[in-house]
């Protein structure tokens, strides 16, 4: 969830909050059902591939932000501690 949230102010910092709420649904992590490329490109104004893109660096952006955070917690944050954190993590979902 703090990742979730840097991830938002960044894209708040850099005066996309409108497109961030638009596309968090994309992530996976809400109730609401996600969107359909096509949907979302209509109701942004967009191309459909303008819209792969930008969910494509959002899902990015928050992968590394994600491992940032866990790498924070870890004595030795290898690659493979961290991925094996985030397994660990996924566990419990």
């Amino acid at each position: 969830e703090y990742a979730l949230q840097l991830l938002g102010q960044e894209y708040i910092a850099a005066g996309k909050q409108a497109l961030f709420l638009a596309l968090r649904p994309c992530l996976g992590f809400s109730k609401q059902k996600i969107p359909n490329y096509a949907e979302l490109a209509a109701r942004m104004n967009s191309s459909e591939a303008a819209v792969k893109t930008q969910i494509f660096r959002l899902r990015q952006r928050w992968r590394e932000i994600l491992f940032q955070q866990v790498s924070l917690t870890l004595d030795d944050p290898t690659s493979d501690e961290i991925k094996a954190e985030l397994a660990e993590l996924l566990e419990c979902v």
